[in-house]
């Protein structure tokens, strides 16, 4: 029987990553059950009363609150999250128009540059990554290139990255173009990519 493979988790030495991580999983999972719970007491205490009838549209309106509170503060795709290596098959850009719902910019819509990495395990599971665009990420990201995605992170880390001497923050995508062990960006802890399986001296276009 062959050993099983050790899980794939964000190292030990990131632990202001881990905790970032771990502190966003929560704050999903309180936002998600304060709306779950908020709607249901709704339904039985308008249930409670004698002097009010619901028909079935009632339930359906219901059903379709709680199911949308699963998506709207991000369940689904947290419990969908995993971390994964995969090969990087394609890279696409794009520009989206993006709604500022806060109102930093007065509600108004902005235009926002995105990167889509088309990624392949060896399994042949494939996974789209949308990113937001930022500098350096053209001599970063490469068609071919190895990828490390970890749940709950934004970023992926690239494994042949390290022929170059860049290192991507996994947290706001501050690519660092020195060995440094902190994003100058955002400060948070740099994971850092194996020894890459291209050579120094080797050529690569950008």
């Amino acid at each position: 029987m062959s050993r099983r493979e050790e899980p794939l988790t964000i190292p030990r030495e990131n632990a202001d990553l881990r905790t970032f991580v771990r502190k966003k999983r929560i704050r999903i999972w309180l936002q998600t059950l304060g709306w779950e719970v908020f709607w249901l007491a709704v339904f039985f205490y308008y249930h409670s009363r004698t002097d009010m009838t619901f028909d079935y549209r009632f339930s359906l309106v219901l059903s379709a609150l709680l199911v949308a509170g699963l998506f709207l503060f991000g369940w689904i795709r947290m419990m969908v999250d995993r971390s994964y290596v995969g090969v990087i098959r394609q890279i696409v850009f794009r520009r989206v128009m993006n709604t500022d719902l806060l109102g930093n910019r007065g509600g108004k819509s902005v235009l926002a540059e995105q990167m889509l990495l088309w990624v392949e395990e060896t399994n042949g599971h494939r996974h789209k990554i949308v990113i937001a665009r930022k500098k350096n990420f053209d001599r970063y990201y490469h068609v071919g290139d190895q990828i490390v995605h970890h749940s709950g992170l934004p970023y992926p880390e690239s494994n042949d990255g390290a022929d170059r001497y860049l290192y991507v923050c996994s947290l706001c995508g501050g690519v660092e173009l020195t060995d440094t062990d902190h994003c100058h960006g955002c400060g948070a802890s740099l994971i850092k990519p194996p020894q890459s399986r291209y050579t120094k001296t080797e050529e690569r276009f950008f």
